[in-house]
């Protein structure tokens, strides 16, 4: 057809192509077939199968626990049954036979090595009681382990009760049982005593015992009664009682001795005590504890006795070192190193006895301790404290130091004993003072000339006391106002001494604020807190305190002058020098203080200071000159004597200057006279400040004190060229370019040298030593010459130039 509709598909061409897709597509239902026969099977299969029991493991565990496999049955009830007692699918049966089994899995396993811990017995205690709750009935056997479990966690009650429960015909499981409480709540100490009685009562009438249980009950009875402060009435029932026992084997009647000693030990009866002591020692086991108790007791005896007598005292370290030495696992071991540490420390041996000593706190701090009887953290502190305060009371400070730090590492920081606190801070106070050589306080200057090892012990001390004073009055500010203060005090002594400004700020201003109105100290403070802002250049504030303290009465009153001037002095502004000289010119022409105060001796060297600085040389001289006549003995004299002697060439310099101008003839041959008298004290109190600077040891010498020695080696010589006297400069100056060959100062000899050569009009000598001036010069960069302690000032410069011109003069005329 031509008219465009689509040519219709031919019929016989439709079955070939459904037929092709039959072909293609036949695997998939095939599949779907496969698989839901597949999963049919399977279902099958399943049903078919038999169920597993889950209850296996449990009965395996069972087993083991019945064969004592203890720790395997532990490793299948956790890790193979507790899964399935904890589903759905389990019932209050399996849950019960679980918990049975669980417990008497780990009592049983309690028993290994290592394995006797608190968490384990509360395993057992908790299954136990769990068992129970799901209906099952425990055996006695059970009860039993339960008891145990108890009383190692402190259950003393439940395990009472418990214990109560057991067949009244099951005697022997009961005797064993009650001595375990019965020793438990001996162990547990205070509140049990009437407990504790009332079992052994019960024990004592218990028919089926034997002698070596009525042996056991007697020697806890007499126990208590020692422990209650009975030790008569202890006597009494042993010697009553122990006639009464039959058949007692030698280490139960050992015992009973070894109480008896312990009875007449208390009583104060030494001789009957050591007897029954020995009988004891000779009756019990060599293996047993008891016999590491009784030597121990013994060893107590011969040292209470022993007094002076060394070789008494050797016999007690003997028993004590018996046990140490074989019975390091009992209960006595520890109260013997104590006696042991106290013996190693009354001899002379410290270092053993700390060692004794550090032991014993590593005992009492472990975690979890169970201390024996007769030994506390209590009983170790007095031991070591007794030991700190007699070690300080003979003023060997380091051994005091070192058993006062064992006796605080008993504590944590928050529960060291107060007293401790303070006898820590006294001792490191009294360290600190033996090292400066005083008693109280400090003298002024001694400790810049300390050796920088010595100085930072010092340091390390005054800190440390500083420390623990400040630890002290925290402790007791609530109850004792008086030694609060006292300590807070000198907390703040010490850390101002110490140099720990912070601190000492702190604790003077807590001190100042803290003291009452009429308490004497109150100003001092306030005083030393001036002081404290005036070291750190703080001038304003350290002067407003100053007048505080000015104003109050008393002798701070005084001594605020003299800093409040130099306060003044230093603060940058200049229009309140004129009050502080004022301050310092009133404190010494006698209308505050006398000569005496040291007020007066501060005013008097600061005046003399500012006459220097200023430039008043007369001034300064005669200040000066009254310092030293009045205090020769002043550690600062050295500083003294050479400013007095720089103000002497200062003041020759300045009268140099003077007889430039016209002058009449008298006027002039006086200053000249005047200013060789002044360069000649000039030279020789420089040439004694040099002996006396010399004959200290060069580490010993402050760093100023180094500056003027060097200087004064210098200055010799600029007073004897001033006076024109060219061999002696020359001779000085060489002496101080020797001293000082490697310091750059000693170009001011070097150049000295040349201008004395050169007035002399030696210019060979004057040229050798301009050229070795020179090499020196090129030695050091430009700052060196810039420093403010270099004497090598504008006037050498000059005349050495001046030199150099002559020099190139008289080379330039020479043929």
């Amino acid at each position: 057809m031509s008219n465009g509709e689509p040519i219709p598909q031919s019929e016989a061409a439709q079955p070939a192509g459904l037929k092709a897709s039959l072909r293609a597509g036949w695997p998939i239902p095939l599949l779907f077939v496969s698989i839901a026969l597949l999963t049919a099977g399977v279902v099958t299969a399943m049903k078919s199968r038999p169920k597993v029991d889950p209850t296996i493991p449990l009965k395996e565990a069972e087993v083991l626990v019945a064969a004592h496999e203890w720790e395997k049955a532990v490793a299948v009830l956790n890790d193979r049954v507790r899964g399935f007692v904890d589903s759905a699918g389990a019932t209050d049966e399996h849950r019960a036979r679980f918990r049975i089994a669980r417990a008497r899995a780990f009592a049983g396993a309690i028993l290994l090595p290592g394995a006797d811990r608190a968490e384990n017995h509360r395993v057992v205690v908790e299954d136990f009681v769990a068992a129970e709750k799901l209906g099952l009935v425990l055996e006695p056997g059970d009860v039993s382990r339960l008891v145990e479990s108890l009383v190692a966690v402190g259950r003393i009650d439940d395990a009472v009760r418990r214990m109560n429960t057991l067949p009244r015909d099951d005697a022997s499981r009961r005797v064993r049982l009650t001595r375990l409480v019965i020793e438990a709540c001996l162990r547990d100490g205070a509140g049990r005593e009437s407990q504790t009685l009332e079992l052994l009562g019960a024990l004592a009438v218990e028919p089926s015992i034997g002698p070596p249980e009525r042996a056991w009950v007697l020697a806890r009875q007499a126990e208590m009664l020692i422990a209650a402060g009975r030790a008569e009435e202890a006597i009494t029932k042993l010697l009553r009682d122990m006639q009464r026992l039959r058949d007692v084997p030698p280490s139960s009647l050992g015992e009973l001795h070894l109480r008896l000693g312990e009875a007449y030990m208390a009583a104060g009866n030494e001789p009957a005590s050591a007897r029954q002591l020995e009988l004891a020692d000779g009756l019990l086991d060599e293996h047993s504890a008891l016999r590491a108790e009784a030597a121990l007791m013994l060893g107590r005896l011969l040292k209470a006795g022993a007094g002076t007598d060394a070789e008494q005292t050797a016999r007690a370290a003997d028993r004590f070192a018996v046990v140490v030495n074989e019975y390091s696992t009992s209960p006595s071991y520890l109260p013997a190193v104590l006696e042991l540490a106290e013996i190693d420390s009354a001899g002379g041996d410290h270092g053993a006895a700390c060692e004794r000593y550090a032991e014993l706190v590593e005992a009492v701090r472990r975690p979890g301790a169970v201390l024996p009887r007769g030994l506390s953290a209590e009983r170790v502190y007095a031991s070591l404290f007794e030991r700190q305060t007699g070690r300080f009371l003979s003023a060997d400070y380091p051994t005091s130091l070192r058993y006062g730090e064992l006796a605080a590492s008993l504590f944590d920081d928050s529960e060291i004993p107060s007293a401790l606190l303070l006898a820590m801070a006294q001792t490191h106070r009294a360290s600190a003072d033996a090292v400066l050589g005083v008693a109280e306080g400090h003298v002024s200057g001694a400790v810049d000339r300390l050796d920088p090892a010595t100085r930072s012990e010092l340091k390390r001390h005054l800190l440390a006391a500083g420390e623990w004073f400040r630890r002290h009055a925290e402790r007791v500010s609530a109850e004792d106002t008086s030694r609060y203060l006292d300590s807070r005090w000198l907390a703040a002594d010490s850390f101002d001494l110490a140099g720990d400004m912070e601190e000492a700020k702190r604790e003077f201003a807590l001190y100042a604020d803290g003291a009452p109105d009429d308490d004497a100290r109150r100003p001092e403070a306030r005083y030393r807190l001036a002081q404290v802002f005036q070291v750190e250049r703080d001038y304003t504030t350290a002067a407003a305190l100053f007048r505080e303290a000015m104003a109050a009465s008393g002798a701070v009153s005084d001594r605020a002058r003299v800093p409040l001037a130099r306060c003044l002095l230093a603060d940058g502004d200049p229009s309140n020098d004129a009050e502080a000289e004022r301050l310092l010119i009133s404190t010494v022409d006698g209308s505050v203080v006398g000569p005496d105060a040291s007020a007066f001796r501060e005013a008097l060297i600061e005046l003399a200071g500012v006459y220097y600085s200023t430039g008043r040389h007369a001034e300064a001289i005669a200040r000066l000159e009254e310092a030293l006549s009045r205090f020769p003995d002043d550690s600062r004299a050295p500083i003294l004597r050479y400013k007095l002697a720089d103000a002497n060439r200062l003041s020759a310099a300045q009268i140099a200057q003077t007889l430039r101008q016209g002058l009449p003839q008298a006027t002039r041959e006086t200053l000249e006279q005047e200013r060789a008298d002044r360069l000649r004290n000039a030279a020789a109190l420089y040439e004694r400040v040099r002996s006396e600077l010399e004959s200290v040891t060069e580490r010993r010498l402050t760093e100023l004190e180094r500056v003027c020695l060097r200087n004064a080696y210098f200055a010799i010589g600029d007073c004897a060229f001033d006076l024109g006297d060219d061999e002696t400069a020359i001779a000085a100056y060489d002496a101080a370019r020797l001293a000082y060959a490697e310091d750059p100062s000693s170009l001011v000899a070097m150049v000295q040298i040349v201008n004395a050569y050169v007035r002399q009009g030696r210019w060979t000598q004057a040229r050798t030593a301009n050229e070795r001036a020179r090499q020196h010069l090129a030695r050091f960069p430009d700052e060196v010459w810039q420093r403010p302690d270099m004497p090598m000032e504008k006037k050498h410069w000059e005349r050495w130039l001046d030199s150099r011109t002559l020099l190139e003069q008289s080379a330039r005329a020479e043929p």
